[in-house]
């Protein structure tokens, strides 16, 4: 056989080959079982003091592993998810949410859409493709403990969110940024506390439970610019 015939088989042979590995491919995807719900059980909810850990997450579901490379706790700020890390303790009035990722083994694949259950509770939020999905559980903020107070945040007006901060009894607490969103036509002016007003980045004493208001002002065209 001369080399022009070897190469023309080889050839040959190659589209042969490829073309029974196609179509089994196609059928292998389409054939993979769908799993349209996972439930993840023990999830060590957040406690203040204690160090978020991941250990001890698991699922029953059939066909689905744990990514744990991609599993992590976060922190809810004002709105703002912030990664937590696992080396600083849950805080007294944080808002955490477990982030568990989840695959599929061999054979299986997500629906587009799946539902969830963490420890018999819905999840929170579930998102992803046929090839991963992450399972979200929200936890209610952490209660302040003996000797702490709330201080909340009032919008008067204004729409969004502003969490909760938990300050010891008697400390000093810094007036944070306003993070509302202001009503039409209007600028945020300062925060008024116990009916005075204050500026960002004042310091309060919290001896109790208190309300911190925003407080609007009328925005001007040169304020419009710098807004």
């Amino acid at each position: 056989m001369n080399k022009k015939s070897s190469r023309l088989l080889a050839i040959i042979l190659s589209l042969v080959i490829l073309a029974g590995i196609v179509p089994m491919t196609t059928f292998s995807a389409a054939a993979a079982k769908k799993i349209t719900h996972v439930d993840i059980t023990g999830v060590t909810p957040p406690v203040a003091g204690e160090l978020p850990t991941i250990e001890g997450i698991a699922t029953s579901t059939t066909g689905v592993t744990i990514d744990f490379e991609f599993t992590e706790w976060e922190e809810t700020l004002d709105d703002y998810p912030l990664w937590k890390d696992p080396e600083t303790p849950f805080g007294a009035g944080g808002q955490y949410s477990i982030i568990v990722s989840v695959t599929p083994q061999r054979g299986y694949a997500f629906a587009d859409t799946i539902t969830a259950n963490v420890d018999g509770q819905p999840a929170t939020d579930t998102w992803g493709g046929r090839d991963w999905h992450t399972v979200y559980l929200t936890f209610d903020p952490l209660p302040a403990g003996p000797g702490q107070c709330v201080v909340s945040f009032n919008s008067n007006g204004g729409s969004g969110y502003m969490s909760d901060r938990v300050v010891d009894q008697g400390a000093a607490f810094s007036l944070p940024e306003n993070r509302f969103t202001r009503p039409e036509g209007l600028g945020f002016k300062a925060w008024e506390v116990n009916g005075e007003e204050k500026a960002v980045d004042d310091e309060i004493q919290v001896d109790t439970d208190m309300e911190v208001k925003a407080l609007w002002q009328p925005v001007t065209e040169i304020d419009k610019v710098n807004i």
